[in-house]
């Protein structure tokens, strides 16, 4: 599908449903503010796929809402459900995004889910994959608390925000520009460890594995 959006604040396509796939879509328009798939705002959201999504001029390519659905029961760990205290149940989780691309505009995917960290913003001009997993929790002296997203990006660019990625290759990572908690994987041979972490800082990266 192509679309141009001539609104200044209605987005080109929303999701408000589970288990959807959208595939092959490119959306452009000249006004600001402008979102290309909100999702979520509405209604529960949980399980939908995007492939190879392009945009132009858009404020975020791919929107991921904070709304809630207003529910109050539902089990430990089900999507979209996670308990919390008083109960809180967003709409979005488990959504997969893969090839998203940006010219102009200002992000490739906002996410507004919060929890237990802030909202991820990811930049990068394309991007080959976003995950949206569910609330991380734990149970301690039986009060069940939320301790953080599980997300999942290979983006890289600066200006990105409570994203890391995980990269992969066949020499060790050099360079002290990557984003603090990113990991790498070393394939290579002449890697001295397998498992690298960037602590940012202007300090190098550090085998853990």
């Amino acid at each position: 599908m192509t679309c141009a959006v001539n609104s200044s604040n209605t987005p080109a396509i929303t999701i408000d449903g589970p288990n959807n796939t959208l595939e092959d879509i490119s959306i452009s328009t000249s006004s600001t503010g402008v979102d290309g798939i909100l999702i979520g705002a509405q209604g529960p959201a949980q399980g939908n796929t995007l492939l190879n999504i392009q945009g132009s001029g858009l404020k975020n390519v791919i929107h991921i809402s904070n709304h809630t659905n207003g529910g109050t029961t539902g089990s430990l760990g089900s999507c979209p459900f996670y308990t919390s205290n008083p109960v809180t149940v967003y709409n979005v989780c488990d959504l997969t995004i893969f090839g998203v691309a940006r010219s102009n505009g200002t992000n490739t995917v906002q996410d507004d889910l919060w929890c237990c960290s802030n909202s991820a913003t990811i930049t990068d001009t394309t991007l080959a994959m976003y995950t949206l997993g569910e609330i991380v929790v734990e149970n301690s002296n039986n009060i069940t608390s939320n301790i953080g997203l599980s997300r999942y990006t290979t983006a890289t660019a600066t200006g990105n925000t409570n994203a890391t990625p995980w990269l992969v290759g066949n020499t060790a990572p050099s360079g002290t520009t990557c984003k603090v908690g990113t990991l790498y994987s070393c394939t290579g041979s002449s890697c001295a460890g397998t498992l690298y972490e960037c602590l940012g800082g202007g300090t190098t990266w550090k085998i853990i594995q």
